[in-house]
């Protein structure tokens, strides 16, 4: 659904403007309603509000198990709908700004069912520092597999 990498300004008031692409399929899909809420590393995580939905009744309620509770808190408390406004952007609550930093320029990075907002320089940071891990599990994951893709097929059209 939602995928690659966007980079785009934050104003002065908290409005991040969407990329012309992502605009475009929350259109298409009728996406109108969205949830920001806390992310890891730092980030935001924004979900379709369907697909926030379903996060949100995984999560365990009425818990008072403390990580549960602490794990409630992190996501949920910390959760605010917005809705893309006229001009194509989105107001990232303050709480939720200042939680990821982006206050002039976010990247975002599509992840299908989600899209994450980093703050620029941290998302650059993150990719530099974790690029051997992602070639141990690039290989981990398509390694073996990927040797057998790029062989050629045997041609059969004159048996």
């Amino acid at each position: 659904m939602y995928e690659g990498e966007y980079h785009s300004a934050v104003d002065a008031k908290g409005r991040l403007a969407l990329p012309v692409s992502i605009k475009r399929l929350m259109e298409e899909n009728k996406h109108k309603e969205w949830v920001l809420t806390r992310g890891y590393d730092t980030t935001l995580f924004m979900f379709e509000s369907s697909e926030w939905e379903k996060l949100a009744k995984k999560i365990p309620q009425s818990s008072l198990i403390p990580d549960e509770l602490d794990f409630r808190r992190f996501i949920i408390g910390s959760s605010a709908r917005v809705q893309m406004d006229s001009a194509g952007r989105i107001l990232i609550p303050q709480h939720l700004r200042n939680w990821a930093d982006v206050d002039r320029g976010a990247a975002l990075i599509c992840m299908d069912d989600h899209i994450e907002i980093w703050n620029e320089l941290r998302w650059k940071q993150y990719c530099v520092k974790r690029v051997e891990d992602f070639k141990r599990i690039g290989a981990e994951y398509f390694g073996s597999s990927s040797a057998r893709l790029i062989q050629p097929k045997e041609d059969v059209s004159n048996a």
